[in-house]
This record gives C-alpha cells, structure tokens and sequence, in this order.
C-alpha cells in the first residue's frame, strides 16, 4: 500500500469516527463556527441542499446581498436595490459562512463563482467585504440567480 493509499485510509476512518455520533449538521456547525443545520434532505444525501434550511440567523449572517431585480440587503436589512448588480449576485459574510454560501450557490444552484472569497480582482468600493476576503460574486442564468437570492432570503437573512 503506497502512503497516499495509507493517508486516505487513516482519513476516511477519522471521518467515519467522527460522523458515528454526529449528524452532518453538526460536523459542519463545529467546522465554520456557526449554526449550520442542513435539514433532512441535505443529511439523508450527505450534501447541501437547497431546502438547507436556516444557516444562521443569530447575527452572524449575510451583511451584504444585492441582485438589483431583486433587491438587496445591506447589515440584514432590505434596501433599494444598489445598481450595477444586474448581471450578477454579490454575497458578503464572515468569511466561513461567505465560504459555505459560496459553496452552495455553485452546487446547488449551478453559478459559476465569478469572484471567489479571498480575491478582489479590484474595481469594488474602497473598504470593500471583497478586500477583506468576506464577499463573493456570482452569475449565471437569471432564474438561478433569482432561486439563490430567495433561498438566502428565506434561510440565512
């Protein structure tokens, strides 16, 4: 058995040992640090869905989200919609849950990630979420786009 070999193995028993007494919303709660509960549908599939249910709503959620046919929210609060965020949405959290979020707008809801969390290419607000490694930017089709922003709405705003 080579070492690659050997390291997985030790990994996925690690894994196996850690999920025996605990349910998936759980291992991932202790891995960013927030209230995480995926709901049946993710934990039965071991994945993320997009019924996750709520992600946090204990003040550590979404500070930014703007897709300008939608609207947006700025510190939990909807707004105006802020313009030039038509053709994509922008997300800003603490960086695990903009991670995790991000995660979830990719797989679940087909976007392509367009400005990941811990880049900033530049042409953003000085003191940007973006500088600080705590937004992201997606696009893709509009419907998806739509079904991401709601999805955030309902379970993370």
């Amino acid at each position: 058995m080579t070492l690659g070999f050997a390291l997985f193995g030790i990994g996925l028993a690690l894994l196996i040992s850690a999920l025996k007494d605990q349910s998936v919303s759980e291992v991932l709660s202790g891995a960013i640090g927030a209230d995480v509960p995926l709901g049946k549908a993710a934990e039965s599939s071991g994945g993320v869905a997009p019924d996750a249910g709520p992600v946090s709503k204990a003040g550590k959620g979404v500070e930014e989200l703007f897709y300008d046919p939608l609207g947006a929210y700025d510190g939990g609060k909807k707004i105006a919609p802020v313009g030039n965020h038509d053709d994509h949405i922008h997300l800003a959290a603490p960086t695990q849950l903009a991670r995790y979020l991000q995660n979830i707008a990719q797989k679940s809801f087909n976007l392509r990630i367009t400005e990941p969390v811990g880049r900033d290419s530049g042409g953003h607000v000085q003191g940007s979420f973006h500088e600080r490694s705590m937004a992201f930017d997606a696009s893709g089709s509009p419907e998806d786009m739509a079904a991401f922003f709601k999805w955030v709405e309902k379970n993370v705003l």
